[in-house]
């Protein structure tokens, strides 16, 4: 099968797998959380985070490894952990860039909350109460390490000779959709551009997780030591505290965007090779193919089926 597909229709293909599967696990845990062990001594276990850990292991590293195993695809996963040159001068400035992107990431999520519930609030009430280290590992290292496998890795590996527009723009989109929820769609969208372009510019899949653990670590951060007042009092989620929120993250953002504009400039710079014309072939086939929109319509059915 991996033969008789090009690489972007494999990707789009896989895609359409994960998310069919990642809907099909969604339903089942809710069945199995609201149905049948909701007053049952496997309630615990259910609300555990440690479940949510491998729950989160397998909603994507378990569908690569079966969908890499029947395409005969494995060096798509294994070939981006294998690519080095991540530097340290690289190292520290993904962290700046991520720590000033932090803001624009949370006014897109804090706009978007005044249209769409945002489950991530309900969410920072466990979080809170969880010990640091376990919340860190939850929400920053674990989808750092999963979610970079699957989309700056295999994903993006499969795009890698796609325009980098058309690659990025792809990887964005599919990253917000395998969140299954249109408020988190609407950030990590943005965030999944960004992460592939990192990848793009040093060539290491490490730099996406290294930013993708410091934004969701300082998320986990915020949440203990500013935000907690808030979620404790449930008042995270409320329209004024959501507007104060906005107003403030709209003036920050006018002194930390035109600094993370200059420091991706610095990273693209210090990285930019000379450009060579080998394997063009494959850019010119058109990458938005039957799998790419069966991904966009069982998205929209499954969003249109939680109203």
């Amino acid at each position: 099968m991996g033969g008789e597909l090009n690489r972007t229709t494999t990707a789009n293909l896989f895609m359409l797998f994960l998310l069919a599967y990642n809907i099909a696990l969604a339903i089942l845990f809710s069945y199995l959380h609201w149905d049948v062990l909701r007053d049952t001594a496997h309630a615990e276990l259910l609300m555990s985070p440690w479940f949510r850990f491998v729950i989160q292991v397998l909603g994507l590293i378990l569908p690569l490894l079966i969908f890499a195993q029947v395409t005969n695809t494995k060096s798509e996963v294994i070939g981006p952990l294998q690519r080095h040159g991540f530097s340290l001068a690289n190292g520290i400035l993904i962290a700046a860039i991520s720590i000033f992107l932090q803001p624009l990431m949370m006014l897109i999520s804090a706009f978007t909350s005044l249209f769409i519930p945002n489950p991530v609030s309900e969410a920072m009430t466990e979080i809170v109460a969880m010990p640091i280290p376990l919340a860190l590992l939850l929400v920053a290292v674990t989808p750092a390490i999963c979610e970079e496998i699957v989309f700056r890795g295999y994903i993006q590996s499969a795009y890698r000779e796609q325009p980098i527009f058309i690659m990025a723009l792809v990887n964005g989109i599919f990253f917000g959709i395998i969140h299954l929820n249109m408020h988190q769609f609407s950030y990590a969208l943005i965030m999944g551009i960004i992460f592939a372009y990192m990848v793009y510019i040093t060539k290491s899949i490490y730099a996406a997780m290294l930013s993708h653990f410091i934004i969701n670590g300082m998320q986990v951060l915020l949440g203990y030591f500013i935000l907690g007042q808030e979620v404790a009092a449930g008042e995270y989620a409320s329209e004024p505290y959501i507007w104060e929120a906005i107003s403030m993250l709209l003036v920050i953002n006018l002194f930390t965007a035109p600094v993370l504009v200059f420091l991706f400039r610095i990273l693209r710079d210090r990285n930019t090779e000379p450009k060579t014309d080998e394997n063009k072939e494959e850019a010119v086939k058109h990458p938005f193919d039957g799998f790419f929109f069966a991904v966009i319509i069982l998205f929209g059915i499954f969003m249109l089926a939680l109203l």
